[in-house]
């Protein structure tokens, strides 16, 4: 498996998604949840960056608290989130190649003492092991495979801005609902996002748009144009299929970058 930031995303979206929308759901819209979805990202994030500043026993209970905290009033959501952002540091810790660092341990140990024994040839995984060896709560991946994962740091502001600007700018269609185009970047399975993204510029103005993010490490190039031929749609309804012979066509000066290039540099540089 690749060991990357995307991964990583979407593994941990693959166990936390499920709680947060059954602790949710009863009073809360989708679009809030999905909302609710992009915070516990930034939460971990941001969570991660302050333990691996100060690697000790001590800061990974404060954050552990304040990450699950939103769910102190259901034990039994709040265990399972708890669980999966320790898992999340884990996984991030190994892609990181911090398993050597004391702090590596301490995560280590705190699963083990929630009885959460991980499978070491897996080492990110949607799933652990029992005594037995044998995998639980198995999640089997989707056969379109899973969206973009958006790699900026601000990911709930940045993808709120994003979806406004490219409704007023006119680049995709006004109908597209927020829940579809949120998680087009929150790793989730290609099936689940229930409409497409019709975009009504031009093809090339998409695939330039694509390029753009992954120029600026918003997302990641593996199954990039796959990913745009099964999420986007053209105003037309059909899938943007050669999205990557476009891409390097312009790059080698084959043809031009497309007009509204200079209104995607503009709606980035708000990001």
């Amino acid at each position: 498996m690749n060991l990357n930031d995307t991964q990583l995303w979407i593994t941990t979206q693959l166990q936390t998604a499920p709680i947060i929308e059954a602790f949710y759901k009863d009073n809360y819209s989708e679009q809030a949840i999905m909302q609710f979805k992009l915070k516990y990202r930034e939460s971990c994030l941001r969570s991660y960056d302050i333990l691996i500043k100060n690697p000790k026993e001590e800061t990974l209970e404060v954050q552990l608290s304040i990450v699950c905290s939103p769910y102190i009033n259901n034990e039994e959501c709040r265990a399972a989130m708890e669980i999966a952002t320790l898992r999340y540091y884990r996984n991030r810790l190994t892609v990181e190649s911090k398993q050597s660092e004391d702090i590596f341990n301490v995560v280590y140990k705190k699963l083990e003492g929630l009885n959460v024994l991980p499978d070491e040839n897996h080492p990110i995984q949607a799933w652990e092991v029992d005594e037995n060896g044998e995998p639980i709560n198995q999640i089997e991946p989707d056969t379109l495979g899973n969206s973009y994962v958006w790699l900026g740091d601000n990911v709930t502001d940045d993808l709120n801005k994003l979806f406004v600007e490219l409704k007023k700018n006119n680049l995709i269609a006004d109908d597209t609902d927020s829940v579809s185009f949120l998680s087009t970047f929150n790793g989730v399975a290609i099936s689940a996002i229930e409409n497409k993204i019709k975009w009504i510029g031009t093809k090339n103005l998409c695939v330039y748009f694509i390029y753009q993010l992954l120029q600026k490490k918003l997302v990641e190039e593996e199954k990039m144009w796959v990913q745009l031929e099964h999420i986007f749609i053209d105003k037309n309804g059909k899938p943007m299929k050669g999205g990557a012979d476009k891409k390097n066509k312009m790059v080698s000066g084959e043809i031009s970058f497309p007009n509204g290039s200079i209104k995607i540099d503009s709606i980035l540089r708000l990001i």
